[in-house]
């Protein structure tokens, strides 16, 4: 998953440290939650990964030393820590069918998901993406 907010969100971290490590751990099931690959000023980009599958459709970040191409947002990655228990013991294959999963509900390509519409139990389409971001579904 990755996050994009506005620039004053997280300045008052990337101003310096440009790539913040935030540690959370849930209360529910006290995994290990962390922020990784930050870009301020960068753009969230959709990639494509061909395999066996057929390939799946997922999400990157990328920020530019040009100032031209810097953005009014920042996006980092979450990632989530958890251990497994027997018998499972694949993990890769695991996270590559949730991302199937996803490009499934899409259509082939990422879900663009807004936070108010997440808390409202409901999906973002484009319509309600509309002069919200730049991003096209």
């Amino acid at each position: 998953m990755r996050v994009e907010v506005p620039n004053a969100v997280m300045d008052r971290l990337t101003k310096h440290l440009y790539e913040a490590k935030l540690v959370y751990y849930s209360d529910t099931f006290e995994n290990k939650v962390r922020t990784f690959c930050m870009n301020p000023g960068g753009i969230v980009s959709e990639e494509h990964y061909d395999g066996e599958d057929g390939g799946i459709a997922v999400v990157n970040g990328h920020s530019y030393a040009d100032e031209d191409k810097r953005t009014e947002n920042t996006n980092f990655a979450m990632l989530v820590s958890t251990e497994f228990t027997e018998p499972f013991h694949q993990p890769i294959e695991y996270g590559r069918y949730i991302a199937q999963l996803g490009n499934m509900l899409t259509g082939g390509g990422i879900m663009v998901q807004r936070l108010g519409d997440l808390l409202k139990g409901r999906r973002t389409d484009a319509s309600r993406l509309k002069n919200q971001l730049r991003f096209q579904l």
